[in-house]
């Protein structure tokens, strides 16, 4: 079971990537997070490349992840590490688009008791 803070957390990204905000969604990353994205080959290792992949870039997989129109996030197979001040989340996401769902696992590392920059790290990868 996750905790009720790393909860809420996956409820505000949710939130931001649904209503497309990449200032509040960048607002959650770490200045030091880590990204392996869900339609992307390419590891961000800093807040610029992440930024980039959610609002399209240089690199060619770069097509900005919000521009897909997703209206929903749901999450399901939640399983939780707790260590001292961190946490790291897995599961499933399913992300609903206008005319298609599709669903990937998911790794948060959090800090859960920070209201802002609590991603230390996300990995995202399609079922297959």
């Amino acid at each position: 079971m996750i905790s009720e803070n790393s909860q809420k957390k996956l409820e505000l990204w949710a939130d931001a990537v649904c209503s497309q905000n990449l200032d509040v969604l960048m607002s959650y990353y770490s200045e030091k997070a880590l990204l392996k994205a869900t339609l992307s080959n390419h590891i961000r290792k800093t807040k610029a490349e992440i930024q980039e992949y959610f609002s399209g870039g240089e690199i060619f997989q770069d097509k900005g992840f919000l521009n897909n129109g997703i209206t929903q996030v749901d999450y399901s197979q939640l399983h939780s590490l707790q260590l001292a001040d961190t946490e790291l989340l897995c599961g499933v996401y399913t992300f609903h688009m206008p005319e298609k769902k599709v669903e990937a696992h998911f790794s948060f590392f959090l800090q859960p008791q920070e209201e802002s920059a609590f991603i230390l790290a996300q990995h995202s990868s399609l079922f297959v």
